[in-house]
Formats: structure tokens, sequence, C-alpha cells
């Protein structure tokens, strides 16, 4: 709330209401101003309601085991997934696409891994670099 106060009052002119018509009256002093808008407000998001149907989703959703879901992605999860990935489509924006996983997974498999645990752990620092790439020169035959 008092984010919302701050961004309200922070100075800005148009965020001031010089006054208010109210019942056929108007008014400009601050505490009425505030006294109109509470109560509008209020009426409108404090009115009780009376719920006519309610939904059980118990008895429609299946039951899940959640018991592991604070735990980080198991290496055996993550090639799981990799092996599921149609080979012939690209998971993602990146354009590689299932084979390519597989095929390269003796080189990229720890990276992989340490994306997965990154995302899990909520640490983006070094994501940046999932969009840089190495250029290396090829090495030109010697003429002769």
């Amino acid at each position: 709330m008092k984010f919302f106060h701050l961004q309200a009052c922070h100075g800005n002119p148009k965020n001031h209401i010089p006054s208010i018509h109210h019942e056929g009256q108007w008014f400009s002093a601050d505490e009425a101003k505030e006294d109109i808008i509470y109560i509008y407000y209020n009426d409108i998001m404090g009115t009780p309601f009376q719920r006519l149907h309610s939904l059980h989703l118990d008895d429609l959703l299946p039951q899940l085991d959640l018991t592991g879901i604070y735990a980080c992605f198991s290496k055996e999860e993550i090639w799981t997934t990799v092996r599921e990935l149609p080979p012939d489509r690209a998971p993602g924006l990146d354009g590689f696409i299932g084979l390519f996983y597989k095929v390269a997974s003796g080189v990229i498999k720890q990276d992989i891994i340490n994306v997965f645990n990154a995302q899990w752990s909520l640490d983006a620092r070094s994501f940046h670099l999932l969009n840089d790439a190495m250029m290396v020169p090829r090495k030109r035959s010697q003429p002769g």
C-alpha cells in the first residue's frame, strides 16, 4: 500500500484531483475528497456476495505426488526429456533440432545440466552467454 501511495503522491501535477462532484455538490478539501473516494471504492470492493455455485476440483483433477517438487532437476530427468525430443523438430527458437541434442550430448551435456540448475535456482546471471557464439577461424591449408 505504501508503494502505491508514494507513486500516487510523487509530485506529478497530473495526479492531483482539484475537486470532486458528488451527489450534486463539489468538494475540494483533501479530507472530503479522500472520504468520497474511499467510500466509493470500499462499496465496490468491499461488497460481500453469495456464491451460487462451486466446483470441487479435488473430484475433477487427478491427485499428483508432489513430494519432490522442491528438488532440483536430476541428470536422469533432464536426459530422459532430451531423449524424448522429436529428432526433426526444434524445441525452441534457437533452431537446434532434437537430433542435435542427442548427437552432441557428449559435448553439451554438462552445459545443459548447468542451464537447468541455474534456471531452477533462479540464477540468471550467465544466461546472456546463451546468445554468444565463439568464432574460431578455420585453418587454411598450406599451399604447395
